[in-house]
């Protein structure tokens, strides 16, 4: 039967096979899916298919260097700088009709998925708020975080894609503005999640914006090790 701590392993999977998990991540996999025969099969096939799709890429590559080759054949043809604008008023125009057709929840409902993306209508309670406030200030702490990227994941681990370092190509930065706001969490015995809200811009030394954020709305995935609660996952809308 399918608990809590099952929805968690099967949430960190894909990463697990993409071997993008942290170590804690993956030992709690494995660990899980010796004693767990659902999560098993369920990772068996989850192997199973990116078999496929794999190989459903290859064949697809093969039709379209065919298709390529083909086209080769062709005579292109030139167009003129009116024609070109023509093109480019009709994609703007698909585009920004793409836009106002695909309001933000929507997408961040796709992207997460429904069953996840519930979770922001379920709130909190104020036990677990509490309980989950020395991570929140680790995460406050990652999001002014002025050192290298190097010392970020040294320092914050699965967090460190909250520094500034994750998000600039300069070695260091000095964040000028930070905004988070506590969206909504739920603890089980060892496992929960928490959403939170950001805003972050960074500065280069010398007062050039870096980079710049807002309203980020972030899923963590976590697990409890001892007495702490521990970041093992981390999602965000693209």
């Amino acid at each position: 039967m399918t608990n809590e701590k099952c929805k968690i392993v099967r949430d960190l999977i894909p990463l697990y096979l993409d071997n993008l998990s942290s170590e804690e991540s993956s030992e709690l996999i494995e660990k899980h899916c010796l004693e767990c025969s659902e999560c098993q099969n369920y990772l068996n096939s989850a192997k199973k298919e990116i078999k496929t799709n794999l190989q459903n890429e290859e064949t697809a590559k093969r039709i379209t260097e065919s298709l390529n080759r083909q086209r080769k054949h062709k005579i292109i043809k030139r167009t003129t700088i009116i024609s070109l604008l023509i093109i480019f008023t009709f994609v703007f125009g698909f585009a920004c009709n793409i836009a106002f057709s695909n309001p933000l929840p929507d997408y961040l409902e796709e992207y997460y998925g429904k069953e996840i993306f519930s979770e922001l209508k379920e709130g909190y309670s104020n036990k677990d708020k509490q309980e989950l406030q020395p991570l929140i200030k680790k995460i406050k702490e990652a999001l002014n975080f002025t050192g290298n990227e190097k010392s970020a994941e040294k320092k914050f681990g699965e967090l460190a894609c909250y520094t500034p370092a994750i998000h600039s190509e300069m070695d260091e930065v000095e964040v000028v503005e930070t905004e988070l706001s506590f969206l909504t969490a739920k603890l089980y015995h060892d496992t929960g999640y928490l959403w939170i809200k950001y805003s972050q811009y960074g500065y280069e030394k010398n007062g050039d914006l870096s980079f710049g954020s807002a309203d980020i709305q972030s899923r963590i995935t976590l697990v409890k090790y001892g007495d702490e609660w521990t970041a093992v996952n981390v999602m965000e809308a693209p």
